[in-house]
């Protein structure tokens, strides 16, 4: 938000016009810098008694100076029009492509999921460390990457949203993702990853599946714990 507040946006008749030219962006295929360089143009030049003639041309060679290619400035501009001629909620209640409402449902789903639908429109500055780990996790899983990297996901979270996390990336697992994890909890790591690396002073000097990994230390019913302590045990030594 403090970006648009460069610009002067800051009442609620600004914010629903925010909303309108960032929506009417992405259908535009503009990313977010984009966007507000655009809001920021629009600002400055975009007057009630501007010529119509001349603000195309202007934008014009503004979208060319940033290297726009000719249909997002021609999109931008029609945009802009729309806001101009029928008003912000022209914009946000067009319909969004088959995409963008998949994602939006994925959202509202882990959203659910992870308990956090009644705060979806505060703003993450006043959340505890437990609920920020929770919209982090659900910003990794809302586009379904096939590749998982989380570092730590369970600190901070209370014992119900620790089994919710496990549950789904066990879920992510099965459905033929990988995930990878950090974690010191070392019971996590038993009971959850099918292979496990061992880090020691920033190396990695041991992975395997925990059947490898006890047959490395020549045990057959080691606890994760017992397996780590011996690993490295034995390389301090070695080193």
């Amino acid at each position: 938000m403090h970006r648009y507040r460069e610009f002067g946006l800051v009442s609620e008749q600004d914010e629903i016009l925010r909303r309108a030219f960032r929506d009417g962006f992405r259908r535009a295929g503009l990313s977010s810098a984009q966007f507000l360089d655009a809001l920021a143009w629009y600002r400055d030049h975009a007057r009630p008694d501007a010529d119509e003639a001349q603000l195309a041309d202007a934008f014009a060679q503004f979208a060319a100076d940033h290297g726009w290619p000719a249909e997002k400035r021609d999109s931008a501009l029609d945009l802009y029009r729309a806001i101009r001629d029928d008003g912000p909620a022209a914009v946000l209640q067009a319909p969004l492509p088959d995409e963008d409402r998949a994602t939006l449902a994925r959202a509202d789903e882990l959203l659910r999921w992870l308990g956090l639908a009644p705060h979806a429109h505060e703003r993450c500055e006043s959340f505890s460390r437990g609920m920020r780990q929770k919209v982090a996790l659900a910003g990794a899983l809302v586009h379904e990457p096939k590749l998982i990297i989380l570092d730590e996901p369970l600190t901070g979270l209370d014992a119900a949203s620790a089994r919710l996390v496990k549950n789904v990336l066990t879920e992510r697992v099965k459905a033929g993702n990988t995930v990878i994890m950090t974690t010191h909890i070392l019971e996590i790591a038993e009971r959850m990853a099918d292979r496990i690396g061992v880090i020691s002073s920033g190396r990695l000097i041991a992975e395997g599946t925990l059947q490898e990994l006890r047959a490395r230390i020549g045990t057959g019913d080691s606890s994760l714990e017992e397996i780590f302590l011996s690993i490295v045990e034995k390389d301090t030594a070695e080193a």
